[in-house]
């Protein structure tokens, strides 16, 4: 049965306009998803080339480490012959100087059958941008610095310079990448999400549509009951009978049948709307009536280690429910794409909506699918096409990066989403200990000795389940790393007051220059919070390793 907000409007009215709906569920900035990807590439990478030879974790014998690190080297060779999917860019012809080199890339640079050929790295926005599509390097004050390569220690698994070494060996090898490129890109997913505005819903009418039909339910739902139990019991589901007997009631409801078949006006898609299918609620109230766990959901907006709901979210409701913002079912892929009727890998199926589900009410007011059926539908796309597309990975890859987010496992686009993410961009030579080879290569160990537990679970999910073959659980991942994530954040925010904040969210909103309410401010809360590094490195290494483990169990599908 549906619950409904019944918050209070308060102060927050003045904050209405249908821009707050803007910016309002981005995931990880593009780079950052790329940059998570090729980081488990390049340590993986790392002990392809004997460049780390770690010792086992404590408590692990040596025999299974050594195990654990031949399956390792056996998947980046795999990957890099795969094809890269890649379109042709936008541009064919680059218009920057590199290292005092006039750049012509060249037609179809990167048009190669194999990842493994591409001489140039990929910029994270390569198939929308109008440029020829190569990553760039600049550096903290904005100047150019040449193309983009893996920093410091890092940069011993690839050639750095591909102008200067093109044609020699050993080659550049971009896999990682170009893998990073296709799990960035899902946010380029635009028709993911269609957002119409329906007069039926505007004004504050939707509000009232929910009271209406809450009480609908309740009251024929219980007159319902005692036949709906009957049939239930012949049909041996009696624990069934209450929500069967109230989805019944709910499907009498004429109004309501009618209502959502209206159509609307203005459709709209865009990064602002793709990314609402990128949640997954594993802190603080959630009611998981479609899924086994929840998206996405205005209602339950927010972590459990905050109170109340952030001022932002709450305008994002205010705006959608005067302007009638409401999903257009028939033309947003994601309602098909990520209900999961059929998963095959035991997790409960979707509760299936249709067209009225999802219109009747504005969008805050519809739980959105959650990102683990997001990963399941590439992972799909990849096992079950004998050609095995490349960029059917990067929904998975997507997905695990959006598990490490705090603020997209506690369902909000508020409490300091935005900046946060930037902060992440801004912070990642730090992260990676870009300035240290040491560090960086005990770091690579570090997300090793997580890779070796996501293994594990890998392992185990194929060992009770021999019919599946070289199956990977991407759903188990994803929740498991959300789970890890959001216990984590929590944790923080109990000790640390991080890393939600609701002011931060307000002011990269409105960035008014002038004043302490701006974008920059916002980020930099973020950016210089005390320890931040260390703070969120424990996120990075965990979540680096399922991306790995799960690259490595991918290639075996091969």
């Amino acid at each position: 049965m549906k619950r409904y907000w019944r918050g209070k409007f308060q102060s927050a009215t003045a904050l209405l306009c249908v821009g707050l709906v803007c910016q309002t569920a981005q995931a990880h900035n593009s780079a950052v998803h790329q940059d998570l990807t090729d980081l488990a590439y390049e340590v993986m990478r790392a002990v392809e080339t004997g460049l780390i030879v770690p010792p086992p974790p404590p408590g692990v014998a040596q025999a299974e480490w050594n195990t654990f690190l031949a399956d390792i080297k056996a998947a980046p060779g795999k990957l890099r012959l795969r094809p890269t999917g890649l379109p042709a860019p936008k541009q064919a012809v680059c218009s920057e100087v590199f290292y005092g080199v006039s750049n012509n890339p060249g037609v179809g640079w990167s048009q190669k059958l194999q990842m493994k050929d591409v001489p140039f790295p990929v910029a994270p926005d390569y198939t929308v941008s109008n440029t020829c599509g190569v990553r760039l390097k600049f550096t903290a004050d904005g100047k150019f610095d040449g193309i983009w390569a893996p920093e410091g220690w890092y940069s011993n698994v690839i050639v750095s310079n591909p102008i200067a070494n093109r044609g020699h060996s050993p080659a550049p090898d971009y896999t990682g990448n170009i893998l990073g490129l296709w799990a960035a890109n899902v946010d380029n997913e635009f028709d993911d999400s269609h957002i119409w505005m329906r007069p039926t819903s505007a004004g504050g009418v939707g509000v009232a549509k929910a009271f209406m039909d809450d009480a609908w339910q309740k009251a024929f739902g219980v007159l319902l009951l005692p036949f709906v139990c009957l049939v239930d019991l012949f049909a041996g589901n009696p624990g069934n009978c209450a929500i069967d007997s109230f989805d019944a009631a709910d499907k009498l409801n004429v109004v309501k049948q009618l209502d959502g078949t209206l159509p609307g006006i203005n459709d709209s898609n865009s990064s602002d709307y793709t990314g609402m299918w990128h949640f997954i609620k594993m802190s603080g109230d959630r009611h998981n009536e479609y899924d086994d766990v929840q998206g996405l959901y205005y209602e339950d907006a927010g972590p459990a280690s905050v109170t109340g709901m952030d001022v932002v979210d709450l305008g994002i409701i205010i705006a959608a429910e005067t302007a009638g913002m409401s999903d257009h079912y028939d033309a947003a892929q994601g309602i098909k794409r990520y209900q999961i009727a059929n998963g095959g890998d035991f997790h409960a199926n979707t509760k299936m909506r249709n067209l009225v589900d999802w219109q009747h009410l504005t969008f805050p007011h519809v739980p959105f699918e959650p990102v683990d059926n997001l990963a399941l539908f590439g992972w799909k796309k990849f096992r079950d096409d004998q050609s095995h597309p490349t960029n059917g990975l990067g929904w998975p890859l997507h997905a695990l990066g959006d598990a490490m987010v705090p603020m997209h496992v506690g369902g909000t686009s508020a409490w300091g989403h935005r900046p946060f993410e930037d902060a992440a961009e801004n912070m990642w030579r730090a992260l990676i200990k870009g300035d240290d080879p040491a560090a960086q290569k005990a770091e690579a160990t570090a997300i090793l000795y997580k890779a070796f537990a996501w293994r594990k679970m890998v392992q185990q999910y194929r060992q009770n389940h021999p019919s599946l073959g070289m199956d990977v659980p991407v759903r188990d991942l994803v929740t498991s790393l959300a789970a890890h994530t959001a216990a984590y954040a929590d944790s923080t925010q109990a000790s640390q007051n991080w890393p939600y904040n609701g002011g931060t969210s307000m002011a990269y909103l409105v960035d008014l220059s002038g004043t302490s309410l701006t974008k920059a401010n916002a980020i930099s809360f973020y950016t210089n919070f005390p320890n931040a590094v260390s703070l969120y490195q424990p996120i990075l290494d965990d979540g680096v390793g399922a991306i790995l483990a799960f690259l490595m169990s991918a290639s075996e599908v091969l």
